[in-house]
């Protein structure tokens, strides 16, 4: 059984992939200091000889530290009140992550369609969303997913307007390597902002040269 667990197609190449987690709002970071971070971390990483790619996410498979939300085809919302004590129960629930650009060519996910985030993906942009095979599926059956628009209303403060669908990529096994994957949607971390990160970096071949960038760029 354990065999069959390790050999299971994950959907994304594992060779050569670190991860290294932090929580910068334990350490009493406000939003505006770590998302300043963020950046930094990664215009330090950029050109780091020991390291072929790099990006963050708040959960990278097989952790779990996604969000699970309501999402609504456009004008089928309910009022933020309402949807504020029956959150649970209203609308589809769905698996959420959010990422930084370059995310899915670091885990080694096939965009099907569209385009994953990139640096145009800046908080005062319109809001864009990207979707997995199964959501698109379950969302817009038999239409083409990219260019369609999902609500993600907010629990308070100022309404989100819909996002636009601007990619959708493979199915890949996100919280478990024992499950099937899930209907599952990502935000770019720039426009919805979290203080727990996951960085993951496919690597040149030192692994242990990796986290050590990682962890100085951090420090630093």
């Amino acid at each position: 059984a354990v065999e069959r667990v390790l050999t299971r197609p994950a959907g994304f190449d594992l060779d050569s992939l670190v991860v290294s987690s932090i929580d910068l709002t334990a350490n009493g970071y406000t939003p505006q200091r770590g998302a300043a971070l963020y950046t930094r971390v990664i215009d330090r990483l950029r050109n780091d000889a020991s390291l072929r790619s790099f990006a963050f996410a708040k959960t990278v498979p097989p952790l779990d530290w996604s969000d699970r939300v309501s999402v609504f085809q456009p004008g089928t919302e309910p009022p933020q009140s309402v949807l504020r004590d029956r959150e649970m129960t209203l609308g589809f629930r769905v698996q959420l992550d959010r990422v930084a650009p370059g995310y899915f060519r670091t885990l080694g996910v096939r965009i099907r369609e569209g385009r994953e985030f990139t640096a145009d993906d800046r908080p005062d942009a319109p809001g864009v969303v990207v979707v997995n095979e199964s959501m698109a599926r379950v969302f817009w059956p038999g239409e083409d997913a990219v260019g369609q628009r999902l609500s993600w209303p907010s629990l308070d403060g100022p309404a989100r307007p819909p996002l636009l669908v601007v990619g959708v990529v493979d199915d890949h096994r996100y919280t478990s390597l024992t499950t099937a994957p899930a209907p599952l949607i990502f935000v770019p971390e720039a426009q919805v902002y979290d203080g727990r990160a996951t960085f993951v970096a496919r690597t040149n071949g030192d692994d242990r040269a990796a986290l050590r960038a990682i962890a100085r760029a951090v420090h630093e």
